[in-house]
Formats: structure tokens, sequence, C-alpha cells
């Protein structure tokens, strides 16, 4: 667990940064600055062969792009995210796209992107192993920009939702290694049913925003790893 109100201001964005990312999955990260300065608390759980991770913090922005994707780590991860609270924004394939409490994110760290919000704002994930979810990287970037086009959407998200509810229970569960086998059936299922949908209908709202909001953002802890 991180929470940054128990770290030096000046030394916020850097903890941040590296509660984020390391020397395998670099990123630039970018934050805003509130009148009260950066905060954020974080929290990480396994349950069976998932790991489970939860922030709240100011707003801030993730890039990740080509240059870093190619330092790979040993086993990547495609990560599915809530958004319990904020409005979230995210680049996908030159795609631009808004997020909120009743929608799944998706992100393959194979996948270049651009993710974060404006204010406080709060993300819960989960990471799956890519060779143990067996979609290809492709597929999955389809599918991350066209999950609602799928009638296994809300099904999941109710999944997933539960599983958010209480974490630190479920970890100690006798269940928790057949629970993560079939939550990592069920996200395979909506990305393929995604992936290969019709053209994703529009409900209520453009999904694809042609902009988002500025940000006044200023950098906070950013990878120097060149390829």
């Amino acid at each position: 667990m991180l929470d940054l109100d128990s770290v030096a201001p000046r030394e916020r964005a850097e903890a941040f940064h590296h509660a984020l990312t390391d020397s395998s999955v670099p990123n630039d990260v970018f934050h805003e600055e509130p009148e009260a300065g950066i905060h954020a608390r974080m929290n990480l759980w396994r349950v069976g062969g998932l790991d489970l991770f939860a922030t709240r913090n100011s707003g801030f922005e993730v890039r990740r792009t080509q240059r870093h994707v190619r330092h790979l780590r040993s086993r990547p991860v495609v990560f599915v995210s809530l958004q319990p609270e904020g409005l979230h924004r995210a680049e996908v394939a030159g795609r631009r796209q808004l997020s909120g409490p009743d929608d799944i994110c998706v992100f393959h760290e194979l996948s270049p992107r651009v993710y974060g919000w404006s204010g406080d704002g709060a993300s819960q994930s989960m990471m799956f192993d890519m060779d143990r979810l067996g979609v290809p990287v492709e597929t999955v970037v389809r599918a991350s920009l066209r999950l609602r086009a799928s009638p296994l959407h809300d099904l999941v998200l109710g999944h997933l939702r539960g599983v958010w509810r209480d974490p630190d229970r479920l970890r100690t569960d006798p269940g928790a290694q057949a629970l993560a086998a079939g939550t990592t059936e069920l996200v395979r299922a909506l990305l393929l049913s995604a992936a290969h949908a019709e053209e994703a209908a529009r409900s209520g709202r453009s999904w694809t925003t042609p902009c988002w909001p500025g940000s006044g953002r200023t950098p906070g802890g950013t990878s120097e790893t060149e390829g």
C-alpha cells in the first residue's frame, strides 16, 4: 500500500511514478498540480493467479509510447479496469475514448496508449497474463475500442464489480484459484465477442471523442530508457 500523504510533497511525483512503473515496464507520467498537492492512495492484492491494483489519486496522465513498448517484461499483461470515480480518458490506436463507472477499460501492455483523468479519480485494475489469456495483441486492441458492442459487456462488468467488492476476503478464500481462472475465461469471452461483433452501437453518448479537456499537467517522473 502507498499513501502519498506520508511522503514529502517534493518527493510525491517520483514516488507515484515508481508505484506505476519500473525498468521492465517504462511509462511517462505527468501530473496536474492541485492546490492541495499531488495525492494518491494505492493498494495491491493477489487473488488466485490475478493481481488487483486500486488507486485513488489526483489528476494525471500515463503515456506508453512505441519506445516504451520495445522494452518488454518477460510476461506481458493485459489490464482490465473499472472507473468507480471520475471521467477517464484514453487513447489507443489513434482513437480517443471517455470511460465512466459503467464502462470496462482494456489496455494491452504491448500496445501504445495514453490514459488518465483530470481532478480526483479512481481506478480498479486486474492484470491478466498475456499467455494465459490467450488473445492476440491485435484482437485485444480491436476489442478494447468496441467492448459495448458485445452482449457480454454488462455480464462481465457485474462480475468484475463483484470481485472488487471485497478483494481482501477473496485473496484468502479456498476458491481463489478457481475464481481467477473463471474471471480469465469471462474476460477472454468478452474480448473475442467484442472484437468480432458488428459495428458498435452508440448508446446514449459518443464513446470516441474528437478531443478532451486540457489539464495543465507538469511532468512527474519520466522514463529515460531509450530503444
